[in-house]
């Protein structure tokens, strides 16, 4: 086999959870960010709140480009795994994985 080995795809299939997760994590963080702006009145606290949000805001942008960064690594994985194993069924998977 010259792919992915058993014991390394044994301990990544359960990655895209984990990765799904964080990224749920990450937009929850933002969304709370953006409510506490959206509940200022005044213009010169709206000013405020989001310079106090902008580095936590660019921090959880960099956590979701890297959860997407790894999204496609693991498809990559996926694909080279079906390569080995069933080769006949890799167009099917990679079609499969864009919707994804």
């Amino acid at each position: 086999m010259t792919g992915i080995a058993a014991v390394t795809w044994s301990k990544v299939q359960a990655a895209p959870a984990t990765i799904a997760e964080t990224q749920a994590y990450a937009l929850r963080q933002l969304d709370a960010l953006a409510e506490k702006m959206e509940r200022k009145a005044k213009i010169d606290d709206l000013a405020t709140t989001a310079k106090e949000a902008e580095s936590m805001v660019r921090e959880w942008l960099a956590v979701l480009a890297r959860c997407f960064q790894l999204q496609g690594a693991i498809a990559v994985l996926e694909l080279d795994r079906v390569l080995d194993a069933s080769p006949e069924e890799l167009d099917g998977h990679r079609l499969g994985l864009k919707p994804a």
